[in-house]
């Protein structure tokens, strides 16, 4: 699977977010939002600012260029969300609106006070809105970058993490043209099953996906459950764990089977006493890898094969370094953020030098 695969949308059907958090480990898009209903991606995407809780609420809510538009995904976003109905959404568009022409600022509670002074049932929805206030917003939207990640598990309220995580999407892939929007544990952001009288959360749900798609966005999902008809149609390509096999299928291709890259940086603790090499050493791929980890800090996996990609076959370098890292000449580290980075061990450092005694 590579970034082409994206073009046409991803839906991961497996109850554990490893395949997702191996896609964004090597993904080089610039633009990406990560949003963890879980907590578990943290670390996965590289080079992402982590948001806290009031700053992912006061970016949600604050405007782009295109106001008008920002509106309309804003108000089908809190839809969704909230479980609103269609009475509900009007209003609470028109709300929308009117805070976006003369304010930038106040957010959820600026909006509600929007909202006519009449009708019960426009009562209830500023009861709803209110599930977002339980957030505090920051003083000032933070800028974010390119890359950034947040971690709805952090967020109180079931219902407001769902709406933050619609209108997170539509703010960040309306202000990133072409982003790609990632998400782990979605089950929790996929409509409720509705009666029929009781559908319009998830036909607001489907024509913000059908917008955002139609903007250009990307999206990868990672999800225990199906999602309803009008939300699965629009993913392409798909990958499917049962049993612990992995399958999986390109839009207008079979289903076939696949192996899954084992996920590395899962301990902690520091291999001091190489074990026995494994055998099949290739001494020149093993001195070109340990000499560029010599030389650097913090270099990721996927940064290494992306880095030694221009002087040697990726299949080549990640064979040696599955085996130095199996014999105990390269550690996984975590950083501060639990980034998973590759560190030379002291048997690796006595390895390199070594090899490089030979060479003279």
């Amino acid at each position: 699977m590579d970034e082409e695969d994206l073009r046409s949308w991803v839906l991961i059907r497996a109850p554990s977010p490893a395949p997702l958090r191996l896609i964004l480990r090597r993904l080089r898009v610039e633009d990406v939002l990560g949003l963890d209903f879980g907590g578990k991606l943290r670390g996965s995407l590289d080079r992402a600012d982590e948001l806290e809780p009031s700053e992912t609420l006061s970016y949600a809510f604050s405007p782009t260029e295109d106001v008008m538009a920002f509106s309309e995904l804003l108000a089908l976003s809190l839809t969704a969300g909230l479980n609103l109905s269609e009475e509900e959404h009007i209003a609470l568009l028109n709300a929308c609106r009117n805070y976006y022409s003369n304010a930038d600022a106040g957010g959820p509670i600026a909006i509600s006070s929007m909202l006519p002074e009449r009708g019960k049932q426009l009562e209830l929805l500023k009861v709803k809105l209110e599930e977002l206030t339980i957030i505090p917003p920051s003083f000032s939207p933070p800028q974010v970058s390119g890359r950034a990640y947040v971690d709805l598990s952090r967020i109180p309220g079931r219902y407001a993490k769902r709406a933050l995580a619609f209108a997170m999407s539509a703010k960040f892939c309306l202000s990133h043209q072409g982003s790609v929007v990632a998400m782990g544990s979605a089950q929790e952001m996929l409509p409720e099953g509705q009666t029929k009288s009781m559908r319009y959360p998830l036909e607001a749900a489907a024509a913000l996906v059908g917008a955002l798609k139609e903007a250009g966005a990307r999206m990868v999902i990672q999800t225990e459950r199906a999602p309803p008809k009008e939300i699965d149609e629009q993913f392409g390509d798909r990958l499917e764990e049962c049993l612990g096999r992995f399958r999986m299928k390109r839009r207008f291709d079979d289903w076939r089977d696949v192996c899954l890259m084992a996920e590395l940086g899962g301990t902690l603790q520091a291999v001091t006493r190489p074990k026995k090499p494994t055998g099949n050493l290739d001494v020149e791929c093993q001195k070109l890898v340990l000499s560029t980890l010599g030389q650097y800090s913090r270099v990721t996996y996927a940064g290494l094969l992306s880095f030694l990609r221009a002087e040697m076959e990726e299949a080549r370098v990640g064979t040696t370094l599955d085996g130095l890292i199996q014999d105990g000449y390269v550690e996984v580290r975590k950083g501060g953020k639990g980034e998973p980075h590759l560190h030379l061990t002291e048997g690796g450092r006595a390895l390199l030098s070594s090899l490089e005694g030979e060479g003279r």
